[in-house]
């Protein structure tokens, strides 16, 4: 499943199509995930100054695509890394973007000391992993403070999801993974962070699935 989404976007990284479509999103999904991402990192960072602590400076982007959300937060005055295991997507988003630093690799093993980001985002991701837990603690090892991830809903908590997942596998083998809430939290909880569920945007569910905004617990 990584190696054959890795693939999808190697070739759309190469294609000549809208940014939206390179990072599999419909125009309008995209634009309100980068909308509820960016107003996210301010309050968060608005909040961490007005409680007195330090400004936000250092953000991690892993799973950065194309490069849009490590451009525009670059223009907002943080200094920024990307990340993707894409390396057509990484050649496209430096020679678009010289002045980021982007780097090929996986969100599995990413190659970064403990607590290496004041905060770190991941938009999308995790529904094209094999294996979340494994990304989600390695997301959690490099962060010191604040993690934004979004990936999409999923209503039942019945059903094992790695069955789920097996089944998908049988038909495609690149399906697009949902995840209930309960399958996240509890691993960011796990690694010290608190947690808050965002699915709404101006009293409309988002369109392409919900946030999950965590803070690192002070001890």
């Amino acid at each position: 499943m990584d190696d054959a989404w890795k693939a999808v976007y190697e070739m759309r990284a190469r294609s000549n199509m809208p940014d939206h479509l390179k990072s599999c999103w419909t125009k309008e999904g995209f634009e309100e995930l980068l909308y509820l991402t960016l107003k996210f990192v301010d309050e968060i960072d608005s909040s961490e100054i007005g409680a007195g602590n330090d400004k936000i400076q250092s953000i991690l982007d892993v799973g950065s695509g194309p490069g849009i959300y490590c451009n525009e937060l670059f223009l907002k005055g943080y200094d920024v890394t990307g990340v993707d295991y894409s390396q057509e997507m990484i050649n496209l988003s430096k020679q678009r973007f010289p002045h980021i630093r982007f780097i090929v690799g996986s969100g599995y093993d990413l190659k970064f000391e403990d607590k290496s980001f004041d905060m770190s985002i991941s938009i999308g991701a995790l529904q094209c992993l094999m294996d979340h837990e494994k990304f989600l603690r390695e997301l959690c090892r490099v962060t010191k403070n604040h993690i934004i991830l979004s990936t999409l809903w999923r209503e039942d908590t019945g059903e094992d999801p790695q069955k789920i997942l097996r089944m998908q596998l049988v038909d495609d083998s690149w399906p697009t993974r949902e995840y209930h809430p309960k399958e996240i939290v509890p691993i960011l909880e796990s690694e010290g962070f608190m947690c808050k569920i965002i699915k709404e945007n101006g009293g409309k569910d988002i369109m392409d699935g919900y946030f999950i905004i965590a803070r690192k617990n002070v001890i």
